[in-house]
């Protein structure tokens, strides 16, 4: 029997919850398998700072101890920001290790080695 690394709904929930995304899915009324991406005919346009949400969710979701984020904070607006900065909060109080690749002064307070480059 063919056994695979799914993630549960559970998982999922709770990445695209720690990344602001379960916001845009229900006030959408949509659901997991909602197509996303107008190039799919049927799928549904989101805005880039969606997008952006929805590849925090994938990072969150990946398990990993280490994350690499560039620039995460691209395409939000201050209230998804907030709401990223608790996010990476909460994965440094979980002992996931995050390389952040930022502008925002707001992330880099978050920061406890920080490296500038001219």
């Amino acid at each position: 029997m063919y056994q695979t690394n799914a993630p549960t709904k559970i998982r999922i929930w709770k990445a695209l919850h720690r990344s602001g995304f379960d916001h845009v899915i229900r006030n959408n009324r949509w659901s997991l398998e909602t197509e996303i991406g107008e190039e799919f005919g049927s799928g549904r346009g989101i805005s880039m700072g969606e997008w952006q949400k929805l590849a925090l969710a994938r990072a969150f979701l990946n398990g990993k101890k280490t994350m690499i984020l560039d620039e995460p904070e691209s395409h939000l607006d201050q209230a998804a920001l907030n709401h990223l900065q608790l996010s990476i909060q909460e994965c440094l109080t979980s002992g996931i290790r995050i390389i952040l690749i930022t502008h925002s002064p707001q992330l880099i307070k978050l920061a406890n080695h920080v490296i500038h480059f001219p």
